[in-house]
């Protein structure tokens, strides 16, 4: 616990004033020029004129809850910096979303994922998605950002989390509910940037305490536990191992970046494709930084931590077990490794930095989830299964209502977390993990493969998901078995999912294939905008928006000259997008290498 400094209330009074103006400012943008026509465009995806440098802020901020400052910095602290590859392959998928998935979202100007799912397989297919995708907001995202804000409220301020963390969740929920999408965007913006700019500070901060890199890996490789903590490739037999990072990881990821509503909201509603193209390789870019403001931080803990065990308390005494039983990094107090930082070693203004930027992560990341539930719910729920013909204000209510729904189950979970221990969390958390490889085996096979319909994909979604839950049930029965088995019997039950995940999706993949082939090809109208016929779209995207940038005084004399002059400024724009791209994938590419 600390006591705030006149300093420290300062800044993070200032920082939470700027969020809100902006707030006010952008709900006032969006219901000035509203009207029947516009006002559900307006609400659910901002006109679908979102440029691309609020894409990637958004879908940067949106990702980053203050849940990464307790639990990717607390598993730096407990198994080194493995954890970053979290972070850096989603770069990769990132381009995914940006070059395969969004052309063809954007081609038929979907408002949902659920509703493309019912473009190209079924209604059945669409509601399958659609109750997946509020499952996840529901159950695992709010109660990750919670759960992350309840600890740093009692761990850092000593204060009950009912003081503080609703009037957030109010805070949240309000200007969600009026602005919609453009205000949670552009709010996310400038989020964003406080919390890149506290996390900087930070880890500037807790490197210069422990002499830098070196001098970290110096003491990591004292102890043969710790000396593989500065490599993110790990052995197979890790918790991290590569195979499983790499594979069954990024099968699950495909999901959450490029199909669940919340991260392809943002490209949905961007300009051009271009526009989308550019939001996803900048946030590319941007999330090359989280490990190196959040988890070295918590290597940089627990650093302190074993040199204190080291010398005997010679060296950062606040820092031993011995002497602070609360601090043992080793073991399930590592989830606290920054909020240890906070009150040990932070000054006088950077903790207010700090504090401010953790509280804005999270209110970032429960608005994403606010308005992309409320967005599934209205119009793949509401609208498609209840109500087809309700009007634009009707539909602008149910999605302000629903809002309201959220910040409801938020304070239900407010209740679990304080009747419950960390338990229920852990539970609901997992269950997210174990059904999300049928989600994107089936949606890129729907992509890329024609001949999938319907049927193979309600049975491909399905079936993956029982026979996930099929291994996740026996995991929770034998939990601690596995942390000590030698019993051949349980190496199913024991199975780390990142690599179970791989085995689903070739299950997925057969189940799905062939019940597709078991029944007749999809209709031709189904099979708009998959990746075989999208690329001409995107050309004449392009070319479109060169058009629309052409200025008044720069008219061509003749029409041929226009199509010609609008034609080589979308080639000169498509070749210096493309070759960013791939400076974004091969920079990326360049620091997993550097850390393997």
């Amino acid at each position: 616990m600390i006591q705030l400094q006149a300093v420290d209330i300062a800044i993070i009074l200032g920082a939470l004033l700027l969020v809100a103006g902006v707030a006010a400012y952008n709900t006032y943008l969006a219901n000035s020029h509203s009207n029947e026509e516009t006002t559900v465009s307006e609400y659910f995806l901002a006109h679908r004129n979102v440029p691309w440098w609020a894409v990637a802020g958004s879908l940067f901020a949106s990702n980053i809850g203050n849940e990464h400052f307790v639990g990717q910095a607390g598993t730096a602290a407990h198994s080194g910096l493995a954890v970053a590859l979290y972070e850096w392959l989603a770069s990769y998928l990132l381009f995914l979303l940006g070059y395969v998935f969004a052309p063809v979202y954007m081609k038929n100007k979907v408002t949902t994922i659920p509703e493309w799912f019912e473009v190209r397989f079924s209604k059945e297919a669409r509601g399958v998605l659609a109750v997946m995708c509020l499952f996840g907001a529901v159950v695992t995202k709010i109660s990750a950002s919670l759960f992350s804000g309840a600890l740093l409220c009692e761990v850092v301020l000593g204060i009950d989390f009912w003081t503080s963390i609703p009037f957030i969740l109010v805070f949240c929920g309000g200007y969600t509910m009026i602005g919609g999408l453009t205000t949670v965007v552009y709010t996310d913006v400038v989020q964003a940037l406080i919390f890149t700019t506290g996390g900087i500070v930070g880890a500037i901060v807790s490197l210069n305490a422990v002499g830098g890199w070196s001098s970290m890996k110096e003491t990591f490789a004292l102890k043969e536990y710790t000396s593989d903590f500065p490599h993110v490739i790990r052995g197979t037999s890790s918790e991290f191992a590569w195979t499983g990072m790499f594979f069954g990881q990024m099968l699950g990821s495909i999901w959450y970046w490029c199909i669940d509503q919340e991260m392809a909201q943002r490209v949905i509603a961007a300009r051009t494709v271009r526009h989308a193209k550019g939001g996803t390789t900048f946030a590319g870019f941007l999330k090359i930084l989280p490990p190196f403001i959040i988890a070295f931080p918590g290597m940089a803990a627990r650093v302190m931590y074993e040199r204190c065990s080291n010398s005997n308390g010679a060296e950062f005494s606040s820092w031993c077990s011995s002497t602070n039983p609360e601090i043992n990094l080793d073991g399930p107090a590592a989830d606290k490794a920054y909020l240890f930082l906070i009150t040990r070693l932070f000054p006088t203004g950077v903790v207010g930095l700090i504090l401010v930027s953790m509280i804005v992560s999270m209110m970032s990341a429960l608005a994403s989830v606010f308005n992309s539930a409320s967005t599934v719910f209205t119009v793949d729920i509401y609208q498609r299964f209840y109500k087809p013909k309700a009007s634009n204000k009707e539909l602008l209510f149910v999605g302000r209502s629903f809002t309201l729904v959220m910040v409801g189950f938020s304070f239900l979970w407010l209740l679990a977390i304080k009747s419950q221990t960390n338990g229920i969390y852990l539970i609901t958390q997992n269950i997210q993990t174990h059904i999300a490889p049928p989600l994107a085996v089936v949606a890129i096979m729907g992509i890329f493969w024609p001949r999938i319909n319907s049927q193979g994909a309600i049975w491909g979604i399905v079936s993956g998901v029982v026979v996930g839950l099929g291994q996740y049930i026996p995991s929770l029965i034998y939990e601690d078995q596995c942390k000590n088995q030698n019993n051949f019997g349980l190496v199913f039950a024991c199975m780390h999912f990142n690599h179970y995940a791989s085995l689903v999706g070739i299950f997925v993949f057969i189940v799905t294939a062939g019940v597709s082939y078991a029944y007749p090809e999809p209709e031709n109208w189904k099979l708009t905008g998959i990746v075989q016929d999208d690329m001409n779209t995107c050309e004449m995207d392009a070319l479109n928006d060169s058009q629309n940038d052409v200025k008044a005084h720069e008219e061509p004399k003749t029409e041929m000259d226009m199509v010609v002059g609008d034609q080589k400024s979308s080639n000169t724009k498509d070749l210096l997008l493309n070759l960013t791209t791939a400076v974004m994938l091969l920079s990326v590419t360049v620091v997993i290498v550097l850390f393997r």
